[in-house]
């Protein structure tokens, strides 16, 4: 009985040995996989504020073209890595943190831009109003 137990004791280590050598040799390949993954959700974020930032560009020259009162609401996606959003001059600036840095994504318009719209990610509805000399963006409330 007890030549029986070895031989199974054996094989429990055998399967031990080989399972552990698996793990080892897969544990590169899941790592690249995982770096892989968050390049491009960095990449997606970047994306995303690009598109929303030709959605605050294009409602704003529309509106612009209009004069005041007009005014619009787009319904626009702020990125996971946003930092945040200046309005300066005839610009739209959005932060954003990449690769353990700032980074900048610029939209340039022809009139001046106002404005003040959250810094956390999520999707809001934003109202861009025509005014004096430029245009407003703000969160619609």
């Amino acid at each position: 009985m007890g030549k029986y137990y070895k031989k199974v004791g054996q094989a429990a280590m055998e399967y031990l040995v080989v399972v552990s050598m698996a793990l080892f040799l897969l544990t590169p390949v899941l790592l690249m996989g995982q770096n892989a993954i968050d390049g491009l959700r960095k990449d997606s974020n970047t994306l995303i504020a690009r598109q929303t930032l030709n959605k605050f560009a294009e409602a704003s020259e529309l509106v612009y073209a209009q004069g005041p009162p007009a005014a619009v609401t787009i319904k626009a996606q702020l990125p996971a890595n946003i930092n945040e959003t200046l309005f300066v001059e005839n610009m739209i600036i959005m932060r954003l943190k990449l690769y353990g840095r700032t980074g900048d994504i610029i939209s340039s318009l022809d009139f001046n831009v106002t404005g003040n719209i959250p810094n956390e990610p999520g999707t809001y509805q934003i109202n861009i109003r025509a005014i004096d000399n430029g245009v407003n963006i703000t969160q619609k409330q």
